[in-house]
């Protein structure tokens, strides 16, 4: 997750050596309504096998 107005990188989350299924949770105190950026990406073994397009939302 990164905030939209500087484009810093302020959470993320791996579900690495967890059993499926999974709830994974990144949290941060940010202001209510704050404008974020959000992905998700595929990793095994340590090789990224690729990430969504960054996608709009609001906390």
């Amino acid at each position: 997750m990164k905030l939209a107005s500087t484009g810093v990188i302020v959470s993320a989350a791996s579900t690495s050596g967890k059993k499926a299924p999974v709830t994974v949770r990144g949290t941060k105190n940010l202001k209510e309504g704050t404008k974020i950026y959000y992905r998700g990406c595929v990793t095994k073994a340590g090789k990224n096998h690729g990430c969504t397009n960054w996608r709009p939302g609001n906390v």
